[in-house]
C-alpha cells in the first residue's frame, strides 16, 4: 500500500520547486571545504514520461536516462504527467512529481552521513526517510524541519509548502521524529505537523484513505443516467476530494469535486461515451488537512447517452473483455504542453492486445489532408515523436488482412479526436547559492 501511495501522480499541483542536496547536520558548520564536484551522490532510479537532465554549470537540458548518475548541482525537470525517482547513495529516496524542478547538491563535508536537503518553495514532495539518513526540508522563509525515521524501518512521508513559508510534514507509515529549532515532535502514521514562523505545531490528525465501493472494478456504466460513485466513510473526514481522469497519472483531470458525503452523483454531460476512466478519493479533515489518495479504480462508459434513447450499444465490436473499441488518450480537445521543443506524445486506444492498428495524425478531420504522422502498431498504444506545435486530428484504424489484395482499414472511432500541442512557460527557479549551518 505504501509503494502505491508513493507512486500516485500529483496532477493538481502548482509547479513544485525543489533544490535537493546531501549534507551533514552535525559537522557541516565546522568546515569550509567546497563540496566534491565529480562524485556520484545519487542515481535516477526510475522515470515516467518527460524527464530532463541538466548537468552542473550548464544551461543545456537533455533527456534523462534511467540509472544515470547524478552529481553535485545536477538538475532534473519533469513535464506534465511525468515523474522521477531519485535514490541517494547515502540512503533515502525522493519522488519528483509532475512539473517539478530539482537541483541535487553534495555535502560540503565528505564525512557527513546525512541528511538530504530540499528547498521547497511551494507544492508537494514525497520521499522515504531511512534509518540513519534523516531528511531536512527548507521552506520559502529559510526555516528548516528535519525528518528522522524512528526505529529500524523506512518511513514514507509527504511535505507540502505554501508561498508564505508554512510547511506541513505528514507521516504516511511507521513512526518518525520531526524536529525544528530544538523542538522535536514524534509522529505516527496519518499524523502531520506544521512548521510556521520557525515553530512546530502539535501533531495533527489527517484522514486515512477511503476504500472505493461503487461502481465495481472495471465496471461498464451506461450514460442513460448519472454515474453514482461511492466509497467508505473515513474517520475524521469532513469532506472528500474526488478526482476523475482518462489517465492513470491523473493528468488531465476530467472532474474534481469536494463533497461532504461519501458519495457523488456525476452528471452524464461530464463524461464521454466509449471512454475508459479512472477515479480516486482522499479525505479532508475539519481543519482542511488532506490525506492521501487510496487505490484508483477504472470504469468504462458505454456508447449511448440518455439523449440517444438510453440504449447502450456495443456497435463496432467488443475486442477486450467487452470494452468497445475507442480512442482513449489523449481525450478529445486535449492540450499537451511542453517546455522547449515538443517531445514524445502518448496515444492509447481500446482493442485487441495483439491486434494490428494504424494510427493517423493529420491537420484536417478527414485524416487524409495534411497527414503529419502514421504508425502501424501491434497493440493498443504507441508514442509519437517529432510532432510540432499546432492543432491536429487523430484516429486509429483496425487493419484487417485479406487473402487477396490490400488489407482493409476499419475505423474504431465515430469522429477523429482533436489534439493541440503548445508551449509551456518554464517554471521560475530560486536555488540558494549556499546553505549555512548554525554551529
Amino acid at each position: 500500500m505504501i509503494s502505491a501511495l508513493l507512486s500516485a501522480t500529483l496532477t493538481r499541483l502548482a509547479v513544485p520547486l525543489l533544490a535537493v542536496a546531501l549534507a551533514g547536520c552535525s559537522s557541516c558548520g565546522n568546515t569550509k571545504k567546497p563540496p566534491p564536484a565529480g562524485k556520484t551522490i545519487a542515481t535516477l532510479a526510475a522515470t515516467s514520461g518527460e524527464v530532463s537532465h541538466r548537468p552542473a554549470a550548464s544551461l543545456t537540458w537533455s533527456a534523462a536516462k534511467k540509472r544515470m548518475a547524478l552529481r553535485h548541482r545536477d538538475a532534473l525537470r519533469t513535464g506534465s504527467g511525468s515523474s522521477a525517482d531519485v535514490q541517494f547513495v547515502k540512503g533515502g529516496t525522493l519522488k519528483i512529481a509532475a512539473l517539478s524542478l530539482v537541483v541535487i547538491e553534495a555535502p560540503s563535508d565528505p564525512s557527513a552521513k546525512a541528511p538530504l536537503i530540499a528547498t521547497l518553495k511551494r507544492g508537494t514532495l514525497r520521499g522515504v526517510a531511512r534509518p540513519g539518513a534523516p531528511l531536512r526540508i527548507v521552506g520559502a522563509d529559510g526555516k528548516q524541519v528535519e525528518i528522522k525515521a524512528d526505529g529500524d524501518k523506512p518511513v514514507p512521508f509527504r511535505a507540502r509548502a505554501s508561498g508564505s513559508g508554512k510547511i506541513e510534514v505528514a507521516v504516511l507509515g511507521g513512526k518518525a521524529k520531526v524536529a525544528s529549532g530544538g523542538v522535536t515532535v514524534p509522529l505516527v502514521k496519518n499524523q502531520a505537523v506544521e512548521l510556521s514562523g520557525g515553530k512546530l505545531s502539535q501533531p495533527i490528525r489527517i484522514p486515512g484513505y477511503p476504500s472505493l465501493t461503487t461502481p465495481a472494478i472495471d465496471a461498464k456504466v451506461s450514460l442513460a443516467q448519472p454515474l453514482e460513485l461511492e466509497w467508505s466513510a473515513v474517520e475524521g473526514a469532513a469532506r472528500y476530494h474526488v478526482q476523475i481522469s482518462t489517465a492513470t497519472s491523473f493528468d488531465p483531470i476530467v472532474l474534481a469535486r469536494r463533497p461532504r458525503a461519501n458519495k457523488l452523483s456525476v452528471p452524464t454531460r461530464k463524461l464521454e461515451p466509449n471512454t475508459l476512466y479512472v477515479w480516486r478519493v482522499a479525505g479532508i479533515s475539519t481543519t482542511g488537512h488532506e490525506g492521501e489518495f487510496g487505490f484508483a479504480r477504472r470504469f468504462s462508459t458505454l456508447a449511448a447517452r440518455a439523449s440517444d434513447g438510453g440504449a447502450a450499444s456495443d456497435a463496432g465490436g467488443s475486442d477486450d473483455g467487452g470494452l468497445p473499441s475507442r480512442l482513449l488518450f489523449p481525450p478529445d480537445n486535449a492540450t499537451v504542453r511542453f517546455i522547449g521543443r515538443p517531445k514524445a506524445v502518448s496515444f492509447r486506444w481500446a482493442g485487441k492486445k495483439r491486434g494490428r492498428y494504424l494510427l493517423v495524425i493529420a491537420l484536417k478531420p478527414d485524416l487524409k489532408t495534411g497527414v503529419v504522422g502514421k504508425a502501424n502498431i501491434v497493440g493498443r498504444e504507441t508514442i509519437m515523436r517529432n510532432l510540432r506545435f499546432g492543432s491536429y486530428y487523430w484516429g486509429v484504424y483496425r487493419v484487417i488482412k485479406r487473402r487477396r489484395g490490400e488489407p482493409r482499414l476499419e475505423p474504431i472511432f465515430a469522429q477523429p479526436q482533436r489534439l493541440k500541442i503548445s508551449r509551456r512557460k518554464p517554471p521560475a527557479v530560486a536555488v540558494p547559492k549556499t546553505i549555512k549551518w548554525k554551529k
